[in-house]
């Protein structure tokens, strides 16, 4: 039984990055060891790190506008942050403000929100209706009219210049939140790696607020993940399967990037190509893929991207990493500094 409370640690608010490092490869990097050694680098330096035949795997996912807001006829506020744009079903919000089911309000343009079902805790089926009722495609054209980027709570400046919370790589439309750990990469860092010989593959996961909603039970094995959608196109899945039957070094570049691969694969290969990713690695998990390198940001305490990270290599040597990188002024979340995780043969740990 794990507990929750093991994988705590306590970050002052002054550590928590408010905006990027510019350039974006310029922020920090620690490169923790498996033996335990920890330097300390900057992100332009990850180039020289790798192996030169390596395959390195980034989500290319795109954040949408995917927060809105409507005023009820009383006046009173709903904050809608939508997590499933609908396609031929209804469309799914997290809705905040006091709201039940048959409630309606309009955004500033006029445009009727109906709340229709509720799911669970804080979710709902909502219908969009300007004209005609918005779903898909027609609800997306509406958000980038009207919504905002849904920014993590612990960034509390709401003036970040346009794209700071965007790879410069995203490029398929769905996300709520970045896929963080991408955040450093520049073009520089892409003609870099290229020129060693590095082959750079994507794959595309919707990343939703189940990526950074906090582990709720005492238990962690009691804790359930969000679904969400990955997809991996025909030439990156044959390039990667390809890769893992050379035996050449796997690289993976955040916490979704992982679960969409570790999704799609059995017995050390990808066997599917698209589907829901709903697995929840904390230590103990048994890895699909022999993973080489694991490129990460540091996370919030009792999260599930930092319980993935421990399922890698242990929490003891995370907590020590952690302690080193808030004595050396480390930057913390979202977009803060990064860690590059060299892993053993078998790929990981996953001892406490």
């Amino acid at each position: 039984m794990l507990l929750k409370r093991t994988f705590y640690y306590r970050l002052p608010q002054s550590f928590i990055a408010q905006s990027l490092t510019h350039p974006r490869d310029m922020c920090r990097l620690m490169v923790v060891r498996w033996d335990g050694s920890i330097s300390h680098r900057r992100f332009l330096n990850l180039p020289e790190l790798l192996p030169k035949d390596s395959i390195l795997v980034l989500n290319r996912t795109r954040v949408i506008p995917a927060l809105l807001e409507a005023r009820k006829e009383t006046g009173g506020r709903i904050e809608l942050l939508f997590v499933d744009l609908g396609g031929e079903e209804r469309p799914k919000a997290f809705l905040k403000g006091k709201v039940k089911e048959g409630v309606t309000g309009r955004t500033s343009s006029g445009t009727e929100i109906r709340v229709m079902k509720h799911l669970r805790e804080g979710l709902f089926e909502v219908e969009v209706i300007k004209g005609e009722t918005r779903r898909g495609e027609g609800l997306l054209t509406l958000l980038k009219e009207e919504g905002k980027t849904p920014l993590p709570p612990y960034i509390k400046r709401r003036d970040l210049p346009e794209g700071e919370y965007q790879t410069v790589y995203a490029e398929v439309e769905g996300s709520v939140a970045a896929p963080t750990a991408g955040l450093h990469f520049t073009e520089r860092v892409f003609g870099a790696l290229r020129r060693k010989g590095v082959e750079i593959r994507y794959v595309t996961l919707n990343v939703g607020p189940g990526t950074f909603l906090p582990v709720r039970s005492e238990r962690v094995e009691e804790h359930r993940m969000e679904g969400e959608n990955y997809r991996i196109d025909e030439e990156d899945f044959r390039a990667i399967n390809r890769g893992l039957q050379e035996g050449r070094p796997l690289v993976a570049v955040g916490t979704t990037t992982v679960r969409a691969l570790e999704s799609a694969s059995e017995g050390g290969r990808l066997v599917r190509s698209e589907g829901v990713a709903e697995v929840f690695i904390y230590p103990s998990y048994s890895f699909s893929l022999p993973y080489s390198v694991f490129i990460t940001n540091f996370h919030l305490p009792e999260s599930t991207p930092l319980l993935m990270l421990s399922a890698f290599i242990g929490w003891e040597k995370v907590y020590r990493a952690y302690m080193e990188a808030l004595a050396r002024g480390y930057r913390f979340y979202s977009l803060g500094d990064a860690m590059a995780v060299f892993l053993p043969p078998d790929g990981g740990k996953g001892d406490v």
